[in-house]
């Protein structure tokens, strides 16, 4: 007898590739249509996959310890974000070399995780991890993850320019 309940949910986090470097824009058009390419990753550490593209990576984290502070990074060439909760953490962005960038955030229950990753060209790479609680040291495992379909993206941020005629 077969029954998925006696199958593990599945973990880590969703990753879909896109054509196109977003450019810092997270309404790139691109990002509406369907991805190049999708797959469930156990661990995020991208390499160089060519020029011009971008990656939408996402998954419920579910932390083993409640309420916590944890602890999420990128290390990225070129932009990268990180988007706990529907809120920005992390603003790696523009083009730039490998660098790293972190944020701690306060954690009361099952959090969802957003990454944004683009390449335009030169030097490629993307890692992830996270640290927090009883895991007091960096991991890029995603065992307390599971993977997500959709995106969620922070509230408009800046000044819409808007030109009128006399």
């Amino acid at each position: 007898m077969c029954s998925s309940d006696l199958f593990p949910p599945p973990s880590g986090m969703m990753a879909k590739k896109f054509d196109g470097y977003f450019d810092n824009d997270f309404e790139f058009p691109a990002f509406q249509a369907v991805p190049k390419e999708e797959k469930t990753l156990r661990e995020v550490k991208l390499g160089n996959e060519g020029e011009k593209y971008s990656y939408l990576i996402m998954g419920m984290f579910h932390p083993p310890t409640v309420p916590g502070d944890y602890s999420f990074r990128t290390r990225s060439d070129d932009a990268s974000y990180i988007i706990v909760n529907g809120q920005l953490a992390v603003d790696d962005g523009n083009e730039h070399g490998m660098r790293t960038r972190d944020a701690t955030v306060h954690l009361t229950g099952p959090t969802q995780i957003t990454l944004i990753f683009g390449q335009n060209r030169g030097g490629a790479g993307l890692e992830f991890e996270w640290k927090g609680m009883g895991q007091n040291k960096w991991t890029r495992r995603l065992g307390l993850f599971t993977p997500l379909e959709l995106p969620t993206f922070p509230p408009p941020m800046g000044f819409r320019l808007k030109s009128y005629d006399g």
